[in-house]
C-alpha cells in the first residue's frame, strides 16, 4: 500500500497548530500569574483598602527652644477610579470649587504614566492636594454622593521668622525624578527643597503608616482587617534644634590700603580686577590702575580713592543639634551637634573680609584694611551622651 504523504504532513501541521496554542496558553499563564499584579490588585481593592497614613513632619526649633517652623493641618482628596460609578461632575465640582475643563484635566494629569508611573484603577489616586479646613469642611458633607472619593489628612510647613529662608529653605511638591531615585514617595508627596528642609529630609520626613480596612461585597468599609493586627502607625519626623547667628554693619568706611600696594611693577602681587583695568593704549579712557612697568618709580599717595563702603552682613554661625533619644541599654539620651562658622558674607566691599581692624584695639585708626587676614570658614562637630 502507498504511503500517503500529504496525511503525513496534515499530521505535522495539526499538531505543530496544538503546541502552538498550548504555548500561547502557558505564555498568557505566565504574564498573568508572574509579570502583572493587575488580577492581584484588582482582588485585592475588592476585598481591601489601604488608606496612607501621613507622619508629622519634623519641627525645627532654634537654640532657646522656640519654633523656627512648625506644621499646620491640610487636607487631599484622593480616589479609587475603579469605585466612581455614575459621577455627577456638575456637583463634584462645585463642592470642590473648580470648573469641568480642570477637573478633565485632573483626570488625565492622573491617568497619565508619564507624570504618574504608580497610576491604577484598583489604587488611591491623588485628586486634589492641600485644601484648607473650611474647604475640606464643604466637600465632607457631601461625601457620601461621590463613592471613590476620600479624604486624606496630612500637615504643610509654616515658618514663623520673615528671614533665615535661604538657611531654613522650604518644601514642594515631588518631581519625576524624586519619585523615581526614592520609592518612599509618590504623586502629590512633598519633599524638601533647600536648606536644612533639604539636607535632613529623610530625619524630618518621618515614615508613612498605613491603615488596612476591609470591604463588604458592596465595597462598603467593616473595619480594621484583622482588628487592625497588620495596620503601621505613621512615624513622626525627628525634630531638630537650629541656632543662626547673624552680624552686620551698615553706613561705616574702610580703608583699604591694600590698594596702595598695587604698584603694576616688579614681582608684586595684584588682584585680578586691578590687572584687568590697568592702562593699556586699547583702555586708556577706562583705565583704573597705571600701565605695567618693570621698574619701581611710582609712589602711591594716600587718597580717599582707598575708601570703600564696609557694610556688611554675615551668616557668622549656624548650629545644627539632633536628639536620637535613647538608642541603647545604658545610654537615656544621646545628640550630635555641627557648627558652621562664616557661612557667606553679602558686602560690596572689594577686598577679602568687610569685618577687619589692622591696628587692633587702637580707636584712632579704626576701620583700617592693611594685609588682614581673613575670616576662615569652620566646620565642628560633636556629641552629647547622658548616661
Amino acid at each position: 500500500m502507498a504511503k500517503d504523504y500529504i496525511l503525513e504532513k496534515r499530521k505535522f501541521v495539526i499538531g505543530g497548530i496544538a503546541i502552538s496554542i498550548v504555548l500561547i496558553y502557558l505564555i498568557r499563564l505566565f504574564v498573568l500569574q508572574i509579570t502583572t499584579d493587575d488580577y492581584k490588585k484588582n482582588a485585592d481593592s475588592n476585598a481591601f483598602l489601604n488608606k496612607i497614613q501621613y507622619p508629622s513632619r519634623g519641627a525645627i526649633y532654634d537654640r532657646t527652644g522656640k519654633l523656627f517652623v512648625i506644621n499646620q493641618p491640610a487636607y487631599d482628596i484622593t480616589v479609587v477610579p475603579k469605585e466612581v460609578e455614575e459621577l455627577d461632575t456638575l456637583d463634584l465640582c462645585q463642592a470642590l470649587n473648580i470648573t469641568r475643563e480642570q477637573f478633565l484635566k485632573i483626570m488625565a494629569d492622573m491617568k497619565d504614566r508619564r507624570r504618574n508611573p504608580g497610576y491604577s484603577r484598583y489604587t488611591n489616586q491623588l485628586f486634589m492636594s492641600q485644601l484648607s479646613a473650611e474647604e475640606c469642611g464643604v466637600f465632607q458633607e457631601k461625601l457620601f454622593k461621590f463613592p471613590g472619593f476620600y479624604i486624606q489628612r496630612r500637615t504643610i510647613r509654616q515658618y514663623t521668622y520673615n528671614s533665615a529662608a535661604h538657611a531654613l529653605g522650604d518644601i514642594g511638591e515631588v518631581s519625576m525624578r524624586d519619585i523615581e531615585n526614592d520609592d518612599y514617595y509618590i504623586r502629590g508627596d512633598y519633599i524638601g527643597k533647600q536648606g536644612v528642609e533639604k539636607s535632613y529630609e529623610k530625619y524630618l520626613r518621618g515614615e508613612k503608616g498605613v491603615e488596612i480596612l476591609l470591604r463588604d461585597a458592596h465595597g462598603r468599609i467593616q473595619g480594621h482587617y484583622m482588628d487592625g493586627q497588620f495596620d503601621r502607625p505613621s512615624v513622626p519626623g525627628k525634630n531638630l534644634t537650629l541656632g543662626l547667628f547673624f552680624q552686620g554693619t551698615h553706613g561705616n568706611d574702610i580703608f583699604n590700603g591694600n590698594l596702595t600696594n598695587i604698584g603694576m611693577s616688579s614681582i608684586a602681587n595684584i588682584t585680578q580686577d586691578a590687572y584687568d583695568s590697568r592702562w593699556t593704549p586699547e583702555n586708556a579712557a577706562n583705565a583704573r590702575w597705571p600701565r605695567v612697568t618693570t621698574a619701581m618709580t611710582r609712589d602711591m599717595k594716600l587718597s580717599d580713592r582707598y575708601v570703600e563702603d564696609g557694610s556688611y552682613f554675615r551668616l557668622k554661625t549656624i548650629n545644627l543639634n539632633y536628639n536620637f533619644g535613647s538608642v541603647i541599654k545604658g545610654i537615656s539620651n544621646l545628640s550630635v551637634f555641627g557648627t558652621v562658622t562664616n557661612v557667606f558674607t553679602i558686602t560690596g566691599y572689594s577686598w577679602f573680609d568687610p569685618d577687619v581692624n589692622a591696628f587692633g584695639s587702637d580707636a584712632s585708626r579704626r576701620g583700617v584694611d592693611i594685609f588682614s587676614y581673613p575670616s576662615s570658614r569652620t566646620y565642628s562637630i560633636g556629641f552629647k551622651l547622658t548616661l
